[in-house]
């Protein structure tokens, strides 16, 4: 079965503007199944919240700055952490990223860098020479985090075909980073329901989840949804569900396999699509993306071709 959850959420226990237990509810009752808290520097317990409509996810998130570049934001999370993780720091990104990575894994938690462009705080090389996060946010939904770059900083997406592209593989997700549920919603505001996850479970519960992340096991998506994406020995495949698109038509969406280097190697507007991974070209790996309606997206998690199918 797939879950739909966000992994980036804040309440009134750091900078949101609504209590977990509300925060809780507006995503049980928009059809999510599984929620991460992660206030800044502050672990809330999902032991002591009443929410059985939801998987609580217990998180954090970690947000510092290297000594040498203080006014950078560096934020990380941490999901099924044992308890609160102190704030960590170090004289250079690299380094204070990965003493945060370390912390987290120390706690028993699977880690994300969060919102790179955010300040454009963390470039390729820094997230680079950083070791053991299984995840990275290619898209966040708040106002302020320049996913798609400007004129002089690439994307976060082609961040993350440059960090695949020299072998480090880390999964993409796509969240909310919501403080605001009151009031009104529009752009300006970091308001929820614009980005999560779809993970693969046998069963609803943490342990599950957090396995789906740790191994890519799951989508991201801004309203594109699928009903299955999955690699069976050299074939990579994309289905669509068509259902409920407002175009209700498969020329509403293609489908986008790409390789090293952010080159789209396949395009299709099928509702099912296929790529063999052995006609890669020599690439290291395939992800795959599909553009729906009304610039909605879903990114698929890249998948290693072994060396001798590249030669």
């Amino acid at each position: 079965m797939w879950l739909k959850g966000n992994l980036h959420t804040h309440t009134t226990f750091s900078d949101g503007d609504s209590e977990p237990s509300e925060v809780c509810r507006r995503y049980a009752d928009n059809g999510y199944h599984f929620l991460s808290i992660t206030d800044h520097g502050v672990f809330v317990d999902p032991a002591d919240l009443r929410c059985s409509d939801l998987v609580l996810i217990p998180g954090i998130e970690l947000s510092t700055a290297a000594t040498n570049e203080p006014q950078l934001p560096i934020h990380v999370n941490g999901f099924g952490i044992r308890g609160s993780v102190a704030v960590q720091q170090a004289e250079t990104k690299s380094q204070t990223v990965q003493n945060c990575i370390d912390a987290i894994r120390a706690a028993g938690g699977i880690a994300q860098i969060n919102h790179p462009n955010f300040h454009f705080a963390l470039n390729a090389y820094d997230i680079s020479r950083t070791r053991g996060a299984c995840l990275l946010e290619i898209y966040n939904g708040h106002p302020q985090v320049q996913n798609d770059g400007d004129e002089a900083h690439i994307g976060v997406e082609e961040l993350w075909d440059q960090l695949l592209t020299a072998g480090m593989l880390i999964y993409g997700t796509a969240v909310d980073d919501s403080h605001h549920f009151r009031g009104e919603f529009h752009a300006k505001r970091a308001n929820p329901f614009r980005g999560w996850v779809w993970v693969r479970v046998r069963k609803p519960s943490v342990r599950e989840i957090l396995h789906g992340l740790a191994t890519g096991d799951f989508y991201a998506s801004t309203g594109v949804r699928l009903q299955d994406t999955y690699v069976d020995g050299w074939r990579y495949y994309v289905i669509i569900d068509t259902a409920g698109s407002s175009s209700n038509g498969q020329d509403a969406y293609v489908t986008q396999f790409i390789g090293d280097n952010g080159k789209v190697l396949l395009e299709t507007t099928l509702p099912r699509s296929e790529f063999n991974l052995r006609q890669a070209g020599g690439a290291r790996y395939v992800r795959a993306r599909v553009l729906g309606p009304n610039g909605t997206k879903a990114w698929c998690q890249p998948r290693l071709i072994p060396e001798f199918w590249r030669r």
